[in-house]
């Protein structure tokens, strides 16, 4: 499997969807592991997700599973509309859902 550097993160052109999910998914499974923890030792209410990315690091089924109010931010052109594209996100009912 590739290692997953930034620029391959950011730009996920060079492998398919699958690969870069499974790619990524191994590279963040740690630090989404931990995240997770807290979010079940904290249970929090809202969360606010600097630089979400492609939802790599990021506990979904945690927070989600607590209803906390889930608000992701991104600041790098292109990936948000990535994370669409990679069918990371999709828009149900005029909703952003994961």
């Amino acid at each position: 499997m590739q290692m997953l550097d930034w620029e391959s993160y950011l730009r996920p052109s060079a492998v398919s969807a699958a690969e870069h999910k499974a790619i990524s998914a191994a590279a963040f499974a740690s630090q989404k592991e931990t995240i997770g923890k807290l979010c079940q030792i904290l249970h929090p209410q809202s969360v606010v997700c600097m630089g979400a990315g492609h939802l790599n690091d990021i506990p979904l089924e945690s927070l989600i599973a607590g209803n906390a109010d889930i608000y992701l931010v991104e600041w790098i052109d292109g990936v948000a509309e990535q994370s669409f594209q990679l069918d990371l996100v999709k828009q149900i009912e005029q909703r952003a859902v994961c």
